[in-house]
Formats: C-alpha cells, sequence, structure tokens
C-alpha cells in the first residue's frame, strides 16, 4: 500500500497546525493527492532537545518505543495521530492493520501508513499514506501527544482540496514498473 508507481501527485501546500505548546509543534505541510489515495507530510519541532524522537524511535534511553505499556495503556510519549473521513471511518498511528472487508455502505476501512521519514534532535518529518480517498466532506486530522502536553487535537480541511488536487495527478508510466 502506497502512492501509484509512475503517478506524479496533485500536491495541495498547508501550513495546516495540528498542535502547539510553548515547547512543541505538530504540523501538516503537505498533501500529495494521486487517484487513490493521498499522501501528507507530519512535522513535528520542539523548542529544545528532551531525548524524544516522536515519529522514528522514541525516547532515545529506552530503545524503540512501544505504543501500549505493560499494563496495556498506551504509553504517554507515543506522538499519536489519524485522520476522521466525513463518513465516520478513521484511522490512526496505534494499532494499524491492514484494509478490512467493505462495511455495510460497501467502504473499507482506512489505511494509515507510515513511510519514510527523518529528523534531527528538535525537528521530524514523517511521511504517511492514507487509503482510499476520502468522500466529500471535512476530512479531519487528529493528534495527541500526553508527555509533551498536547491533549487530543482536531484540524479539518474540505476534502475537495484532496479530490481536486487528485484530478491534477499525472500518469507518467502507465502499468506496473518494468524490469
Amino acid at each position: 500500500m502506497g502512492p501509484p508507481h509512475g503517478v506524479l501527485p496533485g500536491v495541495v501546500a498547508l501550513d495546516l497546525v495540528l498542535a502547539e505548546t510553548s515547547d512543541h509543534v505538530v504540523a501538516i505541510t503537505r498533501l500529495s493527492a494521486y487517484p487513490t489515495g493521498l499522501g501528507f507530510d507530519l512535522v513535528v519541532m520542539a523548542r529544545t532537545y528532551d531525548g524524544a524522537d516522536p515519529l522514528l524511535f522514541g525516547r532515545h534511553e529506552r530503545g524503540r518505543r512501544k505504543a501500549w505499556d505493560a499494563t496495556g495503556a498506551l504509553d504517554p510519549d507515543e506522538l499519536r495521530y489519524g485522520v476522521l473521513f466525513s463518513d465516520g471511518r478513521k484511522a490512526t498511528s496505534v494499532g494499524r492493520r491492514p484494509p478490512g472487508p467493505p462495511d455495510e455502505r460497501g467502504e473499507r476501512t482506512i489505511t494509515l501508513q507510515a513511510r519514510g521519514g527523518g529528523g534531527s534532535d528538535r525537528s521530524w518529518h514523517q511521511e504517511a499514506w492514507i487509503w482510499p480517498l476520502p468522500p466529500p466532506g471535512p476530512l479531519t486530522f487528529v493528534c495527541e501527544w500526553p508527555a509533551v502536553g498536547i491533549a487530543e487535537t482536531r484540524v479539518a480541511v474540505d476534502a475537495s482540496v484532496v479530490t481536486e488536487a487528485a484530478a491534477r495527478a499525472r500518469v507518467v508510466w502507465p502499468g506496473p514498473p518494468a524490469g
């Protein structure tokens, strides 16, 4: 699951701040729309280095992060993000799962998949992929990061910006990849 091979996306530049504290910012800076789905860039910035790497490995002194602690509760150090479609379907960065069977409306569950990313000690970038394209209405981005004082926040954009961008996507090489 990911962007189709040989297709240039329609791009929407954003400065969509999902959450901001005196020491942290979580934002979406770009949407990349394809006929089959949507990519977005999640950017996280911290005023000072606090040992966290919220998108890749968690706190360095603890090693790779686990989303749940020993009691089954979500780890407060975990930056959680997700999307909510206007029809009620949603997907989050916690408990990722492959697309499921169609629901009673014939709609499949949403896939949210982390792709590439990187960063430094105070700035991180994560690419994410959403499948399928959202239906008309609000497309809501959600984030929560308890360890840094970010309660659940929601910011919506009109899904028409996505469908209009997807219509601008251009097939460069049709069919499967060569070789």
